[in-house]
């Protein structure tokens, strides 16, 4: 058995999530409690699989809307981006997740052929909500890094 961990990163307000495990003869667990271990209650989800290896989603960030992403089969890797800082995670266990936060720019690439992943949303959809052109997306974050 494990307890969660939530790392900070260099990108302003992403965390790396690390869910409990719990292993026994029966198999392995992992879990997250929306609003304790996880950062809040989502009002919907989609998961994204059959992605091409060299196929990029995402590109966008979000106004509003945060998102946690966790690959729970093979993997793939986020980008992160807060228009000052950039990191890339790999996400290939289904106990590491990425807390992605209103505007901040967001990209899934690399994926492994039986990847899926999951993505949960803090609001419904909107399409006002997203913004798809990188170069707005820096002036919009202009001096909140």
């Amino acid at each position: 058995m494990s307890e969660a961990s939530i790392t900070s990163t260099a990108v302003r307000g992403v965390k790396l999530y690390r869910l409990p495990l719990y292993e026994d003869h029966r198999g392995k667990l992992t879990v997250g409690e929306f609003g304790t271990t996880l950062p809040f209650v989502p009002l919907r989800y989609f998961i994204t699989y059959q992605v091409p290896g060299s196929d990029v989603r995402g590109e966008h960030a979000h106004r509003a809307c945060a998102q946690f992403l966790t690959c729970v089969k093979g993997a793939c890797t986020v980008l992160v981006d807060d228009g000052v800082n950039r990191a890339e995670f790999r996400l290939d266990d289904p106990r590491s997740g990425v807390l992605v936060p209103p505007m901040v720019w967001a990209a899934e690439f690399d994926h492994t052929e039986d990847s899926v992943l999951v993505v949960f949303a803090s609001h419904h959809y909107d399409p006002q909500d997203y913004v798809r052109d990188y170069e707005e997306f820096v002036a919009m974050t202009a001096g909140t890094g």
